[in-house]
């Protein structure tokens, strides 16, 4: 075998490799955006969509809770379609609201992994 051809050979697979490596830099790049400076390589895509999702839920939350009148009884007039929260849902959900996503208990951060599943599913297809 010719050695020159093999060293080309060679040559060609690293800047294969290279080009490979560059353009993986380059799209995970994408994932990053200006306001996210704990965006973190170290992390899976699942993991950095599922907190993502989670707080896209506690901002909605937040949003919820400020339009909600604290029920008293015999003091709110309740209007036709009103709705009322359960004492339960509210406190879980106030709860969430005041966790980050790293420190949820796992069986919640599950929750926020699913949506991330649907978010890969989505990009995957696009």
């Amino acid at each position: 075998m010719d050695i020159s051809k093999l060293i080309n050979e060679c040559s060609d697979k690293d800047n294969e490799l290279a080009n490979l490596k560059e353009q993986v830099i380059a799209e995970t790049k994408l994932l990053k955006t200006s306001e996210d400076e704990d965006f973190d390589l170290g992390k899976s895509v699942r993991e950095q969509l599922a907190e993502y999702a989670h707080e896209a839920w506690t901002g909605w939350m937040e949003y919820l809770f400020n339009k909600t009148i604290p029920y008293k009884p015999g003091e709110v007039q309740a209007e036709e379609g009103a709705v009322i929260i359960p004492k339960w849902a509210v406190e879980r959900w106030k709860r969430q609201v005041d966790t980050k996503y790293s420190d949820l208990p796992e069986d919640e951060k599950e929750s926020d992994r699913q949506e991330a599943d649907k978010i890969i599913a989505i990009v995957k297809d696009a």
